[in-house]
């Protein structure tokens, strides 16, 4: 009946408990240490840094205009050995002095930029993915922290239970000892037991605020006396999303593109041109006078023969190519390994707690008639002690049991990359 109103007591105190506590459950960690990472802030300066190279690669379609300028002294000119009578041709002099202004203006550059573009997109979009891999693995340690937190918060709540029932175990029997039916030994040992308890209670506290330190290093935020909760997950499935994957794809991309562009070597260039210029000579090379002068005109560049250079760039990135490849197959045998691992020790976990979960039972009436048979004084404190601390056991084992089990299906979401959050949404977000 006591553990009946006691349950009944708890149920009716729980909404005021979290009012007035703070909880944090694993997405709600999760999300705080994606908002939280320094990397995150790579995401704003990627998008800065693409949006300026598209900016710069989309001004090569722009025309060019320069400036050139040039004053010389040469040691012999051209002399023209012709004489007519009345005409006098003279030289043209030594020094010579010319400034122009060149406007050229592409109008063909095989795909160049085009490609430059594409390629420098999957670069920005690789450069993002890096970095939500990177975040990624942090949110494995967020989530191991998480979980050992919380073992430690229940462990401390089986031997706060485990106090009061020996303190009040120890109640009944200073009785008995006073009305002469226990031996102090009997009481000595119970009180030697309750001073083990607390010593578990300050270690456990001790760990408690070491993994609070670590959680609030990684979610920014902090934990103090916050109560962790355990999630109840029914089933993970064996899909694989993991952002290396993706990455892997990436990188796939960025090869063929950068291909691309080096197949663009070989293709043929037409520019536009115009220039206007003032200088002695002008365009007239044999005058002595300044002048202003002014030419327009199209030019083709097309290289023929590169002695197969362009073959061999092409067929090094093939080669990259079937690397990455290589490594993206490696990823998922691992991952298939992983899940196969993860799955077998779910099942093994919940088959534990089962058995456990009557060991319990069984050993609550143990106790129960332990404790009657303690008072009575047919057993020994002793005998009562060993029974209680097995209980203990029990109740932890079981406890631990239920933690493992959501741990181990978390660990195999990370494994396949079914998180309950997104990175990239949450880095947006903030």
């Amino acid at each position: 009946m006591r553990k009946i109103f006691l349950i009944l007591y708890f149920c009716l105190l729980l909404p005021w408990l979290c009012n007035a506590q703070e909880v944090l459950s694993p997405q709600q960690a999760l999300e705080k240490a994606i908002q939280t990472h320094p990397l995150g802030l790579q995401f704003d300066d990627l998008n800065k840094i693409n949006q300026l190279d598209q900016q710069i690669i989309q001004s090569g379609w722009l025309p060019r205009l320069s400036v050139s300028g040039k004053a010389s002294f040469q040691s012999e000119v051209i002399d023209i050995p012709i004489s007519m009578p009345g005409v006098e041709i003279g030289s043209p002099s030594r020094d010579q002095y010319n400034i122009a202004l060149d406007l050229t203006q592409t109008i063909y550059d095989g795909g160049m930029l085009k490609n430059q573009a594409k390629l420098k997109e999957n670069v920005y979009l690789s450069s993002r993915k890096e970095t939500e891999v990177d975040i990624y693995q942090t949110l494995e340690k967020v989530t191991d922290i998480y979980f050992r937190r919380l073992t430690l918060q229940e462990s401390l709540k089986i031997v706060e239970l485990g106090k009061e029932e020996l303190t009040e175990r120890l109640e009944t029997i200073e009785s008995a000892v006073r009305n002469g039916v226990q031996t102090p030994s009997a009481q000595w040992m119970l009180e030697a037991e309750l001073l083990n308890l607390e010593k578990s209670e300050n270690q456990i506290l001790s760990a408690i605020n070491s993994t609070n330190e670590m959680m609030e290093i990684l979610i920014g935020e902090h934990v103090g006396n916050t109560v962790f909760i355990l999630p109840e997950i029914s089933e993970v499935t064996d899909e694989i999303h993991r952002p290396e994957l993706s990455l892997f794809d990436l990188q796939k991309e960025q090869l063929n593109h950068s291909s691309a562009l080096t197949q663009t070597a070989v293709m043929p260039r037409v520019q536009a041109f115009a220039s206007a210029g003032y200088g002695r000579p002008g365009l007239n090379p044999i005058s002595d006078e300044f002048d202003f002068y002014y030419m327009a005109g199209i030019q083709l560049n097309w290289k023929l023969w590169d002695w197969k250079q362009n073959r061999r760039e092409r067929e090094k990135l093939m080669v990259r190519e079937e690397i990455v490849e290589s490594g993206r197959q490696n990823l998922l045998q691992n991952i298939q390994m992983g899940v196969t691992q993860s799955r077998s020790n779910i099942q093994q976990t919940e088959a534990d707690m089962q058995i456990n979960e009557k060991m319990m039972l069984l050993q609550e009436r143990i106790v129960e008639n332990a404790s009657s048979k303690l008072e009575n004084g047919v057993i020994t404190s002793d005998e009562y002690l060993h029974q209680f601390n097995q209980l203990l056991k029990t109740r932890t084992d079981q406890q631990i049991y239920k933690i493992k089990l959501q741990q181990e299906k978390f660990h195999m979401m990370f494994i396949t990359g079914n998180l309950p959050v997104n990175i990239e949404k949450h880095i947006s977000e903030e």
